[in-house]
């Protein structure tokens, strides 16, 4: 078996690539401006880069790297349910950001979720 660990909340930026088209890619219904505040300041991780102009992303052969929101480690008694209810999203878009998560009546303790607040 192999065990790959994936970093939640981040995206690998494409050629041509802009806050806006990524955000439609993510979640169509908000506005790009969530994405430049997710990426605006230095966030002390060398992977990522400050965005300082939406349009100007991946313009050099470099993969670049973009926040998508922050990531919530659940509790115990934690469903999808109580933490879309605690940010103000949908189970929806928790799944959306977090495809490998399954329904279930509980989520595992310290289970790392991607989401975007006040998404709902």
């Amino acid at each position: 078996c192999i065990h790959v660990k994936i970093r939640r909340c981040k995206y690998c930026v494409n050629a041509g690539d802009s806050l806006l088209t990524l955000m439609k890619e993510i979640s169509p219904d908000l506005n790009w401006l969530r994405l430049w505040a997710a990426n605006g300041n230095d966030d002390n991780d060398v992977r990522t880069s400050t965005i300082h102009d939406p349009d100007m992303l991946a313009l050099d052969q470099q993969q670049q790297v973009v926040n998508v929101g922050p990531v919530y480690r659940s509790v115990p008694g934690d469903t999808l349910m109580t933490v879309a209810a605690r940010f103000r999203t949908t189970i929806k878009s928790l799944l959306l950001l977090n495809p490998d998560v399954a329904i279930a009546a509980a989520l595992p303790v310290q289970q790392d979720l991607c989401l975007i607040p006040c998404a709902a």
